[in-house]
């Protein structure tokens, strides 16, 4: 039985990872709110003025994007792309830090790899889906922090995630109770 889960979960990574990249360029139209952002992405590269209220962060990875593959689907949607393969790696990583079993951390993996809003958002030039990779990624270190180290590390890429979204500063709050429940830094670090 044990077997016949994990190969179920391999499919589910392969199968979630194949939905993600599959005609990632189609359309090659501007889809849902990729005008607010995708044009500024253009935009830096032109040296115009970013005229959208988000911080710079996403819009970026955008340009860079759009510099690699040019202006066109492929080229919008790659960072959300790489952020939701990515978003794949971290749910086997927290899954396996959080509860100390590589298990714990296929099942994780799966899960994300198969759920419609992770696969959605890596094939659309958004910001949510790299909000949310980067939010697991606060998370991950939030988990793994045992020195001030590690508190710092988490409070860098709290930092970095809100130049992509205001609201990421919320994610403070359940990664500095993360780190009191795990209990693996010293109180005063945090």
């Amino acid at each position: 039985m044990e077997r016949a889960t994990t190969i179920m979960l391999t499919l589910m990574i392969v199968g979630g990872v194949f939905l993600r990249v599959r005609e990632v360029a189609y359309p090659n139209i501007f889809t849902f709110d990729e005008p607010f952002f995708v044009p500024n992405g253009h935009n830096y590269l032109l040296g115009v003025k970013d005229n959208n209220d988000h911080p710079p962060l996403f819009k970026m990875l955008v340009s860079l994007g759009i510099l690699i593959f040019g202006f066109n689907g492929a080229g919008w949607r790659f960072p959300a792309l790489c952020f939701g393969i990515l978003s794949i790696a971290l749910g086997y990583w927290l899954g396996k830090a959080y509860f100390r079993s590589a298990r714990a951390g296929l099942m994780a993996a799966a899960f994300v790899a198969a759920d419609g809003f992770f696969i959605s958002y890596s094939r659309v030039g958004l910001i949510d889906g790299v909000l949310t990779s980067m939010m697991l990624w606060i998370m991950f270190a939030a988990i793994c922090a045992r020195t001030w180290r590690g508190v710092l590390m988490t409070a860098v890429l709290v930092g970095i995630t809100t130049g992509i979204k205001w609201n990421a500063v919320f994610i403070t709050i359940p990664a500095v109770i993360t780190m009191l429940v795990v209990g693996r830094v010293p109180f005063w670090s945090l």
